[in-house]
């Protein structure tokens, strides 16, 4: 499978028009939950919008949990709501590690509270895999243990990036498991949205997700 642009998206990018990002974008990331596991605020609105406009999607819990009681917890709020709108069976949750409050966990403790979630969102009929950063693959987390997919954040460039653009492949992460997407760019301009996106170059969608891709 070809290579594939993306975004990841929150609230903190307003509301988003999905038709005109609809036009684009092969694939998106949607933030499912607040600290408070709640739903993010354009949760409803962005699923929706995705569907619409059948764009493949994922979603992504921004983690505060480094114990495996609180990643637990936090695990079924996002399975609750992806069951609440009904997200199709392998639905990928990323699990975004990269919050300064569990970076003191040791890395034993927070690899257990991985693998907890894991556990909740795997046996709910979902796919699960890591968000993190270069440096948190490398040196922060006990990747031994991991098996799932990643996705790294690495950005090659400090400069607005136009949605499409290819990042240079010398600066694509060079890691042990599979590499799902590479997030290059937090300063990706896209057609329906406001402000500054998240980029991404996505790597084989069907060998995460179970779901079959909507033909564009």
């Amino acid at each position: 499978m070809s290579n594939i642009y993306g975004i990841d998206v929150s609230s903190y990018n307003g509301v988003i028009d999905w038709g005109k990002v609809g036009a684009v974008c092969g694939f998106a990331v949607l933030k499912i939950t607040r600290k408070d596991l709640t739903a993010d605020k354009q949760f409803s609105a962005n699923i929706k919008g995705c569907k619409a406009q059948c764009i493949p999607y994922s979603v992504y819990r921004y983690v505060y949990e480094s114990t495996e009681t609180a990643a637990k917890k936090a695990a079924q709020a996002v399975v609750a709501l992806l069951r609440r709108y009904d997200a199709a069976p392998g639905t990928v949750v990323w699990w975004d590690v990269e919050d300064g409050s569990i970076r003191s966990a040791a890395k034993t403790t927070l690899t257990a509270s991985i693998l907890a979630a894991q556990q909740v969102v795997e046996a709910a009929g979902y796919g699960f895999g890591v968000y993190c950063g270069k440096y948190w693959y490398d040196s922060v987390l006990q990747t031994g243990k991991l098996t799932c997919p990643f996705w790294i954040a690495r950005y090659p460039s400090t400069k607005t990036v136009a949605f499409g653009t290819a990042p240079a492949e010398k600066y694509k992460p060079s890691i042990k498991h599979n590499l799902w997407g590479w997030q290059y760019s937090s300063k990706g301009v896209v057609p329906g949205i406001s402000g500054n996106v998240d980029l991404n170059q996505i790597y084989g969608v069907a060998a995460v997700t179970s779901y079959p891709v909507p033909a564009r």
